[in-house]
């Protein structure tokens, strides 16, 4: 974030300039006055179809939060349509990546949007999943908010910079929502339940935060957590409770950064504690690295 006044090299304070050509933006979708309503009755399972969140072609947005509200549990999937690059590949539940205004959710690898990676706008697409489906009409809101940086054609080479390396970035790290393979994780009173987070060839992965809900969004019911990465037999800890350390996307995990190679497999074990069978939508947001500064595309 840019300062409004900087110190020159004889001490003097001077306007900034670059601040003209920058502004705090709320990104929602396109059309609707960016509420998504999933009509009722609402079948479970039902989608709302390809929701467009666009910028205009003048400038590049960086989401640093999410943010939400909706009538019912509902998962999302998110495309980067200029360079059909998924933020969240498999379906993710709204609670675990988003929060409130007073509770958002902060992103330390930021959401970047601009044209230049792709044709006419900067655009992301979401699909938004009723799980559960009503009699009552789903309504959905689901804001990034974010900053616009604009282009200028004068006086900009700080800016520009700024720009270039904002994009240099993106071509080798990514914002990325991962689940398990079992999503949710179903356990039963007392139960175990094993699962894998598997990373691809393409990059490796820094995990950032952990979040785990129920299907209405709220906090899970407690269980114990562990997790190993089998590649390298490293255990992330022994069993820990969620109570303590897992809570929806209002107050993340916040974890050490943990870097993992590509081709790895993480195992997970739940082992439930609340004495009640419940399921449990255990969500996972890092970085995505790609090797060489390059990617296969999915």
């Amino acid at each position: 974030m840019s300062s409004d006044l900087y110190l020159d090299s004889s001490g003097n304070y001077r306007l900034n300039e670059s601040g003209f050509y920058r502004n705090p933006f709320w990104l929602t979708s396109r059309d609707n006055a960016g509420v998504v309503t999933m009509t009722a009755p609402v079948a479970a399972g039902a989608q709302s179809g390809e929701q467009i969140y666009e910028v205009d072609s003048e400038c590049v947005f960086v989401g640093r939060k999410l943010l939400y509200q909706s009538t019912r549990g509902s998962l999302v999937r998110l495309l980067d349509n200029s360079n059909s690059y998924f933020i969240a590949q498999d379906p993710v539940h709204l609670a675990a990546i988003a929060g409130t205004s007073a509770f958002p959710f902060l992103l330390t690898e930021p959401i970047i949007l601009e044209s230049e990676f792709g044709s006419g706008a900067g655009v992301l697409t979401a699909n938004f999943k009723d799980i559960a489906g009503g009699v009552a009409d789903n309504v959905i809101y689901f804001y990034i908010e974010g900053e616009r940086i604009y282009r200028t054609s004068a006086n900009s080479a700080n800016l520009d910079e700024e720009i270039e390396r904002i994009r240099a970035r993106k071509k080798v790290c990514r914002p990325m929502f991962l689940a398990p393979e079992e999503y949710p994780v179903v356990l039963g009173a007392g139960g175990v339940a094993n699962t894998v987070i598997r990373i691809p060839k393409e990059y490796h992965f820094t995990f950032l935060k952990i979040t785990a809900c129920q299907a209405d969004g709220t906090a899970s019911p407690a269980f114990t957590l562990e997790m190993q990465n089998t590649r390298r037999d490293q255990m992330m800890s022994h069993p820990v409770l969620s109570t303590i350390t897992l809570s929806p996307g209002l107050t993340p995990e916040i974890i050490t950064p943990w870097m993992v190679k590509n081709n790895s497999e993480i195992r997970i074990e739940l082992n439930d504690i609340s004495g009640g069978a419940h399921n449990v939508y255990l969500t996972f947001y890092g970085r995505a690295i790609y090797t060489g500064g390059t990617k296969t595309y999915f």
